[in-house]
């Protein structure tokens, strides 16, 4: 293998994991949202007052955490395959 396809295998495999690393990030946040916006609320309105609950606040939080997952599987669709 010349030094030309090293440093290239090289350059796939650094890209492959800032992928991977940009992908974990986005779906630690979206478990965030989720935990913040729809568990806390929850949980706060079992043990206090049902009525402090908001549905769509809830509806919203969910999905921007799905939506934050969804897009950190889109950085790991995009790897390349490392020679």
């Amino acid at each position: 293998m010349g030094e030309l396809e090293q440093t290239e295998s090289l350059k796939i495999l650094i890209r492959n994991e800032t992928q991977k690393l940009t992908a974990n990030f986005l779906n630690t946040c979206g478990t965030t949202m989720v935990a913040i916006g729809v568990l806390t609320p929850t949980i706060n309105a079992i043990l206090t007052d049902p009525g402090t609950l908001s549905p769509l606040a809830i509806l919203g939080f969910f999905s921007f955490g799905i939506i934050l997952h969804l897009w950190g599987r889109a950085f790991l669709a995009d790897m390349e395959e490392a020679p």
